[in-house]
């Protein structure tokens, strides 16, 4: 399965070499105020008007809607000063309160946080040692500079633990998941 990236590349933003091209950042947007149809559209002109504050390359929601905002391999405002000379990229995921929508924004997420790293040349790995695809929170407690602890928060309330989302980066979702009720009212995705 491969996705459109649309391309909404914000004006203006700084050109600045990175050190390293180490890391793919996982984020979600922290925003449980923003969970509507309109989340995705909401984040994108938000991040558009800030963007001297903070902004990352991509953004992923809507129903499995990727947009880039900032060219990668180019330092981006959004893991901390520590982390963001050496990211090649960095995701956000918007968030919904639509679980049918969830899925295809999750899915989406995960085949482009394993793109990035391909074209980074870095391991499909999460939160490992050395380069690969990091959390927001791996860069807190291994780097720090920064205090964020996304995106598992988000992903625990949809139903994906750390364990499940490293193993999806690891092997990759080629389908569209599936939500699975189990006796005591969890919820577990699984590839159809």
């Amino acid at each position: 399965m491969t996705y459109k990236i649309e391309n909404q590349i914000i004006a203006g933003l700084p050109s600045i070499a990175l050190t390293t091209k180490s890391y793919i950042i996982a984020h979600e947007s922290g925003n449980p105020n923003n969970t509507s149809e309109k989340a995705l559209e909401n984040e994108l002109t938000f991040m558009k008007r800030n963007y001297k504050n903070a902004f990352v390359s991509h953004w992923v929601g809507g129903g499995s809607r990727i947009v880039q905002l900032a060219p990668i391999g180019k330092l981006q405002y959004g893991c901390g000063p520590k982390g963001n000379p050496h990211c090649y990229a960095q995701v956000e995921l918007a968030r919904t309160s639509n679980k049918e929508q969830f899925k295809k924004d999750y899915t989406a997420y995960v085949w482009l946080l394993r793109k990035l790293a391909k074209d980074a040349g870095v391991p499909i790995t999460l939160d490992d040692t050395g380069k690969g695809i990091k959390s927001h929170k791996w860069i807190t407690n291994n780097l720090g500079g920064t205090t964020h602890v996304d995106p598992y928060s988000y992903l625990a309330s949809m139903g994906i633990t750390e364990a499940q989302f490293k193993k999806d980066i690891k092997n990759g979702l080629d389908s569209e998941i599936t939500t699975v009720s189990k006796p005591n009212n969890t919820e577990e995705y699984y590839k159809k």
